[in-house]
């Protein structure tokens, strides 16, 4: 009986956790949808409603939530609202770093996100921080030669550029 219990749970939890995914998939179509409708507050809504959704399903450490918090700071960011993308992107770096590894492409791409939010806040000494740990990521996984890496270094340049204007 104990067997059968633990077999139709484990069904039952499968089930829940297949049905929990597409919910999340369908949220962030949504988000896609309304992104290229050029809808950004309604994006910036949805974004919000499936970052609530992944705390509730995956838990607020998840890395489902982290990649939500870095969606919805993404559509913050492209709104002008670089203090709430900001206050994400950390949140969002500290739960990839917590659960993965802190010097994947994954986390070079949060890290690019942050100094551009540094950047847009005329914060271009972290900007600067974040651009360098970004790249050497880059370097060291993809090449100098890389294209991803190569945006990086042309944003590292721009922000040196614009710290010379302030000095």
């Amino acid at each position: 009986l104990l067997a059968v219990l633990l077999c139709a749970s484990t069904v039952s939890f499968a089930e829940n956790k297949k049905e929990t995914a597409a919910k999340m998939d369908q949220l962030n179509q949504k988000i896609k949808d309304l992104s290229q409708a050029g809808d950004l507050q309604k994006a910036i809504e949805a974004s919000e409603e499936a970052l609530a959704f992944s705390v509730k399903e995956f838990g607020p450490q998840s890395l489902e939530t982290g990649q939500a918090m870095n969606n919805t700071a993404n559509l913050y960011l492209y709104s002008g609202n670089a203090v709430n993308a900001e206050r994400l992107y950390k949140e969002a770096i500290l739960i990839l770093t917590r659960k993965k590894d802190k010097d994947g492409l994954d986390a070079a791409d949060y890290y690019y996100n942050l100094a551009i939010a540094y950047a847009m806040q005329e914060k271009y000494d972290e900007a600067s921080k974040m651009l360098n740990h970004c790249l050497q990521i880059r370097i060291k996984k993809l090449g100098n030669k890389n294209p991803e890496t190569q945006k990086v270094q042309k944003t590292l340049g721009e922000i040196w550029e614009q710290q010379k204007q302030i000095v």
